[in-house]
């Protein structure tokens, strides 16, 4: 059952111990090299497919480039034998006719590829390969939008049978900047954007690993519920709740403090949450009744639970309270990287102590604790 609402506002000291074992966490639920690799690879032979010059898209100038979690560098693994997805967005000229005549276009481009027409199937609003095992490529096409302009997009809907629209691109560049961080630019081959690059902890801003946590929690409580938070719900959410703090578990805690004041606020109504960079784009037409009532819950939730931190001492309180929200795997890779972490400051004498414990970050104030010979006294 879930928790009940907290009413209080921790009050956080620092604790680097603490926010380091929570990137780690963040980073050990990312996709893992092996797959990141194999997913650009996909991404890069697809591309070089639809762009081709003998290709049916040719003359409609297609662009490639990822949307969704990885170009906010928030993958998340999916738990057990769930395939995780990479979205990409086909993007052209103009429609060759109506949003279903682009729709077709793309999908018969790739229906012309020996291997691809085996993995194909429709999807409502993208076309989708089936990498069986692994992933899903889900693409996406799209045109610009002729009213907005810049980077706002229609996309077709089969559902509707029309245009609907979209700015996954606005919507990475909105993000990027509440995180205050940049992609690195890399030259592309033909016209597809690259991935960014998988980053270690300590490069990445505190608004991705949030967004990582949540995420993960999010899929250990709702174990694949479809009436579960939605990622890209969570993610906007984050970005207008961040404040900008360097420190991970005070950025998750204003996050959630943040989401549930604007529930409050927005009571009896709906909160409404739409692309920052094209309204048009209502994110929160997805919240049925049943997925309103699971994210109230699910982030009075995870505040509970992240406040339990708050009050835990010893490494082991702190290992047991972590995998009962993020899961027992990650949490064990994370406190073994700590632990590797904490020998090597401890050989270069660089490890103190203070209130909230052993620091992998040395104050100028605190006593360092002596390097350990094993020579006894």
């Amino acid at each position: 059952m879930l928790s009940p609402p907290i009413s209080r506002t921790p009050l956080l000291s620092a604790n680097p111990s603490l926010d380091y074992l929570l990137a780690q966490v963040a980073e050990a639920v990312q996709l893992t090299t092996t797959q990141y690799t194999k997913a650009t690879e996909h991404y890069e032979a697809v591309a070089r497919w639809l762009e081709a010059d003998d290709s049916l898209l040719a003359k409609l100038s297609p662009r490639i480039y990822p949307q969704g979690s990885m170009a906010l560098e928030t993958t998340v693994k999916p738990r057990g034998e769930v395939e995780y997805d990479l979205d990409l967005v086909c993007q052209m000229s103009h429609s060759p006719g109506s949003a279903m005549d682009l729709y077709s276009a793309v999908y018969e481009r790739l229906a012309a590829h020996q291997t691809y027409r085996t993995m194909l199937s429709k999807k409502k609003r993208c076309v989708r390969l089936e990498y069986q095992g692994e992933f899903h490529l889900d693409i996406i096409p799209a045109i610009q939008d002729p009213f907005r302009g810049t980077t706002s997009l229609l996309v077709p809907d089969r559902e509707l049978r029309g245009w609907t629209p979209s700015n996954p691109k606005g919507f990475a560049s909105w993000f990027k900047s509440k995180a205050a961080l940049r992609l690195v630019e890399k030259t592309a081959r033909y016209d597809a954007e690259p991935l960014p690059a998988l980053r270690d902890y300590d490069e990445k801003p505190p608004l991705a690993i949030s967004v990582q946590l949540m995420k993960r929690a999010r899929d250990i409580i709702f174990d694949g519920d479809d009436n579960a938070p939605r990622s890209i719900l969570l993610s906007t959410l984050a970005g207008h709740h961040y404040q900008g703090r360097t420190c991970t578990l005070t950025s998750t805690f204003e996050i959630l403090y943040g989401i549930q004041e604007q529930i409050r606020s927005a009571s009896p109504n709906t909160i409404e949450v739409s692309n920052p960079t094209n309204p048009d784009e209502r994110f929160s037409d997805s919240l049925t009744r049943e997925r309103y009532t699971t994210l109230k819950e699910f982030t009075r939730h995870l505040t509970s639970e992240l406040t339990k931190l708050l009050d835990a001492r010893g490494l082991d309180t702190y290992q047991s309270s972590l995998e009962s929200i993020f899961g027992v795997k990650p949490v064990a890779t994370a406190f073994e990287k700590y632990g590797q972490l904490l020998n090597s400051r401890r050989n270069t004498r660089t490890l103190t102590y203070s209130p909230t414990g052993l620091n992998i970050i040395t104050p100028t104030t605190s006593p360092r604790v002596p390097k350990n010979t094993y020579f006894g006294n």
